[in-house]
């Protein structure tokens, strides 16, 4: 796992975890480190390892993984979690505490992460305002959706994601005409 470097490129998302940094720092003044737990916490268990243990979901495989692929991604998935979470597997899990060196070794480094994602010059004390324009994030959508129309009418046949999302852009359209 490379914790060289945050992604900068986020700037709403690092906002949000800086406001949620500064609001758990007021709250819990005397866990200095709590705000690691909430962030990584959301990172991993809500994105990073539901990718890991289901990747073929989020397209990240072409393929659902083998039985025993899936046991290595839940495994891996697992260890992720206790990393994010500052915990070290215990006796019930007495295969898995192989991994527990690794998990204390890459603590600083997870938290060197956060800093990095949470640190930048965009954030300031007031609650930041998003200026996202929603009207024309969707006519983007909506424009990308129609250029790929026929390739998602091809999966259509055999995917039920792009069954649901043919039926959603016949739904904002009325109707579709394939040119």
């Amino acid at each position: 796992m490379c914790f060289i470097h945050a992604p900068s490129h986020l700037s709403d998302i690092r906002a949000i975890f800086a406001s949620i940094r500064r609001a758990v720092q007021d709250k819990f003044p005397e866990n200095p480190k709590s705000h690691y737990t909430c962030i990584t916490a959301f990172l991993f268990l809500r994105l990073y390892c539901v990718a890991l243990v289901v990747p073929h979901t989020f397209r990240l495989i072409s393929e659902v993984p083998s039985e025993k692929m899936a046991r290595n991604l839940s495994h891996l998935s697992r260890t992720l979690i206790n990393l994010a979470n500052k915990n070290t597997f215990g006796m019930k899990d007495n295969a898995m505490q192989s991994v527990n060196p690794w998990i204390v070794a890459n603590e600083a480094k997870l938290e060197a992460l956060i800093d990095g994602v949470v640190s930048f010059k965009e954030v300031s004390s007031s609650p930041r305002r998003f200026s996202s324009n929603y009207a024309e994030d969707m006519s983007r959508v909506y424009a990308f959706l129609v250029r790929e129309l026929p390739k998602v009418v091809a999966q259509s046949t055999s995917d039920p994601f792009f069954t649901q999302l043919l039926a959603v852009v016949t739904a904002l359209t009325g109707s579709l005409a394939l040119s």
